[in-house]
């Protein structure tokens, strides 16, 4: 049994024990999270826990020579992307999984599968009824959004200002009611994480209107979170980001609406303003066509023990060479 000891906070990550079945799966791999810094095999943390020589100065003294992973399954906690980031005088040497090794996400549902709750029914025109004609987004501001940039292979990645030139857009138009903090202006409705079941609140929330913007913060290959998977769930036709990246192994083409389909937001929000009662139903049950396809299947919980498959992998190769 290989234990490991979290430098960090460990929460929503593949060590957090009271998360799902984290637990039982870390056990069936053999791992064990201990809260006792000498028992441990490995370090763990979900993002460079060294900010300075302060920060190591402190790590080092007094501790053994215990290699440290770092493990995340969000793309901001850990940018690196390389496998391995080498020691210094600063700092000791890190071994990475993260999105950009490609030993974390093997699908697009591997780690957020879990927002699927149940198989859905294909919907009618009542649906499109019963429905305000708007989009709801769930957010927080960003202030200088456009700075938020995530340079790879010479490309942005980020995908923050594009999400919040589109909802400043529907803003503007009348087409868009808002729910997160930090906005100016009174833009927003109210906060939108005031609950603590906030994955319920969000559905309901979501269940008034017939679009939910639900571009990632990131656009890279299978990171798809939550927001694509309650979308469909609550019943609003996503709109999403799919350039460049998996999202089409999935869905087919004319099912959520993709921004990258557009060469400017008024004409995205045009679209969907004058969508037909038709056209939204058949998109929308395409999107929920897949939905059950994966929740039907059980592709989430194969694809998910399958990256903790990885990560045994990965602590055997660094603790047993």
């Amino acid at each position: 049994m290989y234990k490991v000891f979290p430098l960090s906070d460990i929460k929503w990550t593949a060590f957090d024990t009271d998360c799902n079945n984290n637990g039982e799966l870390l056990r069936q791999h053999g791992i064990e999270v201990t809260q006792i810094e000498d028992n441990a095999d490995l370090y763990v943390c979900r993002s460079i826990p060294f900010s300075g020589l302060a920060d190591s100065l402190f790590f080092f003294v007094g501790r053994r020579n215990i290699p440290i992973l770092l493990w995340t399954h969000e793309p901001r906690y850990s940018i690196n992307f390389v496998n391995y980031f080498p020691g210094n005088l600063l700092r000791p040497p890190i071994h990475i999984m993260n999105l950009y090794t490609r030993d974390v996400y093997f699908n697009n549902y591997t780690w957020f599968g879990w927002s699927m709750l149940k198989k859905l029914n294909l919907l009618n025109e009542e649906h499109f009824d019963g429905r305000q004609n708007k989009i709801g987004t769930l957010t927080s501001y960003v202030p200088r959004a456009q700075n938020h940039r995530l340079m790879f292979g010479g490309t942005d990645i980020s995908l923050v200002a594009k999400r919040q030139q589109l909802i400043e857009c529907a803003h503007s138009m009348g087409l868009i009611d808002i729910y997160g903090r930090s906005w100016p202006n009174d833009m927003s409705i109210s906060a939108s994480r005031t609950n603590q079941n906030w994955h319920a609140m969000k559905l309901d929330i979501l269940r008034k209107y017939r679009y939910n913007i639900a571009l990632e913060n990131t656009n890279y290959d299978f990171y798809v979170s939550e927001k694509m998977w309650d979308s469909i769930q609550s019943g609003c036709l996503p709109i999403y980001y799919g350039y460049r990246n998996t999202i089409y192994q999935d869905f087919p083409k004319n099912s959520f609406i993709d921004l990258a389909d557009y060469n400017s937001n008024e004409g995205l929000l045009s679209d969907i303003n004058k969508m037909s009662k038709s056209e939204y139903i058949d998109r929308l049950n395409l999107c929920i066509e897949v939905y059950n396809r994966i929740y039907d299947l059980g592709d989430y919980w194969e694809h998910h023990v399958k990256a903790y498959c990885a990560l045994k992998e990965k602590i055997s190769n660094i603790l047993d060479k």
